[in-house]
Formats: structure tokens, C-alpha cells, sequence
């Protein structure tokens, strides 16, 4: 029965003391989990700003270099008016051409409502009739196209500012622009193609909002095209917000309406309901912005991993300070198990057993406490004696 007893308690200290070390285990992957999670947010989000800052002026760049690269190819100063400083085609087009797999043509131009391009970045173009034109018309009137409510028969159309990004597969995958006379602008968007890389803009006279979320990054810009009603576009199209996801934020309308320098927030998708990390940066001198985002489910993803490597690691290291303690700790102990061995021995008064010694310091020990033992065993034969006598005097009297 006392056994049964015994054995019943050593298995629930046993569970007791297993269940505890995995509590403390798993708190210290919570503690581990939680401190390599803020680590690697703060580090994603230096990284974030950086990597978003570098991408954005290397886009302002290219946005100089393809205008000076048009200014070279065309006399004509309306088209190079907008392309300096009222379009977005051609940082648009950028963008497209750098972060698009496909193989594509680019091209850049003014058309008449004829269809005759007058200016054009392929100069061979100039003087031809543009075969797209109709498409165009088509997009405009589409009634998918955001620029379907304007009344175009109460303005006057002179020229189509187009900027195309053509396919080999005959695909246009640009955008192209109206303009009605030198402070309005709009836009028609071709809804087949460009749904592709989810390329949406947004116009009325006072300017343009864009956005393109192609790739690793998400294009923003705001263009006014006129300078005296500096009207807050975010804010007057924010409705778009089930098209636009960015730009139905407040942070992001506030860093880009109030912008000094790359940004960094977080803010939960409404598509998705996860918390993502969003960076804005602006290209140059241009009105345009960069956005790179990531979740942060997959930095939370990479802390558990990091979290249980560590506590891999610390497990590991305990295991092998144990270990190492242990080989110490015999070392140490070496020379008291022989000293007690030989205490034994001579207590015992098995004097024929061989006792073995493995060191100097062993040798000094035993031979201090042989000393002891034989001024001890001195002490009390001379006792012994001295009552023998005793005893033999008293007997003889």
C-alpha cells in the first residue's frame, strides 16, 4: 500500500514538474516572441522608409531623364510645357515600363482629333495618323470610364495628350489624356487592360489623383493643374475609397497633403482587415509619391520563428552549462570521495583495502587526515591504558 502511495506521488510531481517547465518554456517564447517582434517592426519600418525613399528619388530620376530625352525629340513647346509640369504621363509610363514583365512599347505624344500625331517621343511618328485614336474616343465614352460624366459637347476638344504602354500582344496597357485648353485636363482609362495591373485615376479641372499599385510598390500622385485653387483632392475624392484603399486613409492624406519627408504608419486594410505598415515617399520636385506597404502578419511570422530559435538556442546553452557544471563539479568532489573512502576504510578497520589516489592534492588531503586520525587514535589508546590499569589495581586491592 506504501508503495502504490509512493509510486502515485513521484508521477503527479513528475506531471506537476513537467507541466511547469512547460509553462515556463512557452512564457519565455511569449517574452522572446514579443521583444523580436518590436524589433523587427522598428527595423522593417527604417527599412521600409529607406527602401521607399531610394525607390522614389531613383523615379524621380528617370521622370528627368524621359523628359529631357522628349525635349530633345520635339520642337513642339505645348507638349513640352505638360510634359515639365502639368502630365503625369510620363512618370506614369515610367513607372510602367520598369515594373512590368512584359515586352512594350512606349510611346508619348499630342494627336489632333484627327488622329495626326504633332508631336510624339518616336519621332518617325510625327505626321502620322494615330491608329489608336478611336480607341480612345471608345475608352472616354465607355461607360466604366470615371471621366464619363463630364458633358464634352459643351467644351471644346483640341488635342489628346495621349501615353501609351503597348504589349507585343497588341494590348494597350497605357493611359491616355484630354486636353481642352490650358488649365483642363481629363482622363480616360482603357478598363480591360488596365485592369491588370490595377491602375486607377481619378479627374475633374482642378487635377489628377493616380494610383498604381504595380509590384512591390504603390504609385500615388496628385497633380493640380491649377495653381490658384490648391484644393485638397484626398479629401474631395475620398468616396473612391473602395477603388482608391490608400487614399481612404486619414494618415495618408494627411502625410501627403502636409508632406516633409519619407513617412512611416500603420493602418488595418479594409479589404482585408489586416494591419499593414505603409511608407510614402515623394519622386523629386514632382507631386508624385511612392508607396511601399507590408503586412504585418509576416514580420509577426518571422518574430515566433526568431522567438523559438532563441529559445532553442538558450535551451541549448543551458543543456551545455549543465553539462560542463557537472564535469566541473567532479573534478572538484574527486579528492573529498577519496579522502571519505579512506576515512571509511580506517574506521571500518579494513586496512587491507587498496585505496586509490589520483593527485597531489589527494595525496596532502589523506595525509592530513591520516595525522588527524593518529593523534585521535593515540589520544584514546593512552585512554584505554590508563583505564586498563585502573581496572587492574582495583582488582588486586
Amino acid at each position: 500500500m506504501f508503495l502504490k502511495i509512493r509510486k502515485s506521488l513521484k508521477s503527479k510531481i513528475l506531471a506537476t514538474n513537467s507541466l511547469t517547465a512547460f509553462i515556463i518554456g512557452m512564457s519565455m517564447v511569449a517574452v522572446m516572441y514579443v521583444v523580436t517582434l518590436n524589433t523587427l517592426i522598428s527595423q522593417a519600418r527604417e527599412n521600409l522608409k529607406n527602401a521607399t525613399m531610394s525607390e522614389a528619388t531613383n523615379i524621380g530620376v528617370k521622370i528627368d531623364n524621359k523628359i529631357n530625352d522628349v525635349k530633345e525629340l520635339s520642337s513642339n513647346e505645348y507638349l513640352i510645357n505638360y510634359l515639365s509640369g502639368k502630365s503625369i504621363s510620363v512618370e506614369i509610363n515610367d513607372y510602367l515600363t520598369s515594373h512590368t514583365s512584359k515586352d512594350i512599347e512606349l510611346n508619348t505624344g499630342l494627336i489632333n482629333l484627327e488622329g495626326v500625331v504633332l508631336a510624339s517621343s518616336d519621332e518617325k511618328k510625327i505626321g502620322e495618323n494615330y491608329k489608336e485614336a478611336s480607341f480612345f474616343k471608345r475608352a472616354l465614352s465607355n461607360e466604366q470610364s470615371l471621366s464619363q460624366s463630364i458633358d464634352f459637347e459643351e467644351k471644346t476638344i483640341t488635342h489628346y495628350f495621349f501615353s501609351s504602354v503597348k504589349s507585343t500582344d497588341g494590348k494597350i496597357l497605357g493611359i491616355v489624356f484630354l486636353t481642352l485648353d490650358e488649365n483642363y485636363l481629363y482622363a480616360g482609362i482603357q478598363s480591360t487592360t488596365l485592369k491588370d495591373i490595377g491602375h486607377f485615376t481619378i479627374t475633374n479641372s482642378d487635377g489628377i489623383i493616380t494610383y498604381c499599385p504595380t509590384g512591390e510598390h504603390t504609385l500615388l500622385s496628385m497633380w493640380n493643374l491649377l495653381p490658384s485653387e490648391q484644393e485638397n483632392l484626398f479629401t474631395k475624392y475620398g468616396s473612391y475609397g473602395a477603388k482608391i484603399t490608400s487614399l481612404d486613409h486619414e494618415p495618408a492624406r494627411d502625410i501627403l497633403n502636409n508632406y516633409e519627408g519619407p513617412t512611416v504608419f500603420e493602418h488595418s486594410s479594409p479589404e482585408t482587415g489586416k494591419s499593414e505598415i505603409f511608407s510614402f515617399a515623394k519622386a523629386g520636385p514632382y507631386p508624385l509619391f511612392l508607396g511601399t506597404v507590408i503586412e504585418r502578419h509576416e514580420i509577426a511570422a518571422v518574430a515566433f520563428t526568431n522567438a523559438l530559435i532563441i529559445m532553442a538556442l538558450c535551451t541549448s546553452l543551458i543543456v551545455l552549462y549543465l553539462i560542463v557544471a557537472n564535469i566541473i563539479l567532479v573534478k572538484l568532489l574527486a579528492p573529498l570521495k577519496t579522502l571519505q573512502k579512506s576515512v571509511d576504510s580506517i574506521i571500518k578497520g579494513n586496512l587491507n583495502q587498496n585505496i586509490q589516489i589520483k593527485s597531489n592534492d589527494e595525496l596532502r588531503d589523506l595525509g592530513d587526515t591520516l595525522n588527524v586520525l593518529t593523534r585521535e587514535l593515540r589520544k584514546n589508546l593512552v585512554i584505554k591504558r590508563l583505564r586498563d590499569k585502573a581496572h587492574n589495581t582495583d582488582e588486586k586491592h
